[in-house]
């Protein structure tokens, strides 16, 4: 009796929760909004960081997050996928949101004293909100 009451109460949170896409290499562009060109330049800048100081960069587009917020699917997305090197923890997500029109910086901990909030804010309202606010996602 007390398995079924606690599967009801365990049911309705686990049907809130979206089922996150499998991490298929540095770009992961799920909506198709990204073409080969800037997808290839893309990936080339994450494998150069890479080599060069061995944090892991991630881009993540999908068409929605609902029923979550942007910020914790980011956190969910980035936990899932394990980006970053174990011990560093040196990773950096970069999600974009298509219908909620939103776009986060997921930043491991290792790196949040290169890549701080005001760092990520910088990035975003320098080289990716103006891009994203005209259609150009490939931009």
């Amino acid at each position: 009796m007390w398995g079924f009451i606690l599967s009801l109460l365990i049911l309705p949170s686990r049907a809130q929760e979206p089922t996150f896409p499998n991490y298929s290499g540095f770009v992961n562009d799920y909506a198709g909004v990204i073409d080969s060109a800037a997808a290839a330049k893309l990936k080339n800048i994450c494998r150069t960081l890479e080599e060069k100081t061995s944090a892991e960069m991630a881009i993540a587009v999908v068409k929605a997050v609902a029923p979550l917020d942007s910020k914790t699917y980011a956190v969910k997305l980035f936990e899932k996928w394990k980006i970053g090197k174990k011990g560093k923890d040196n990773g950096i997500l970069i999600l974009l949101a298509l219908d909620e029109r939103r776009v986060e910086i997921e930043v491991g901990y290792g790196l949040e004293g290169a890549v701080n909030d005001a760092a990520a804010g910088e990035i975003l309202d320098k080289y990716a909100v103006p891009f994203f606010k005209k259609g150009d996602f490939s931009g």
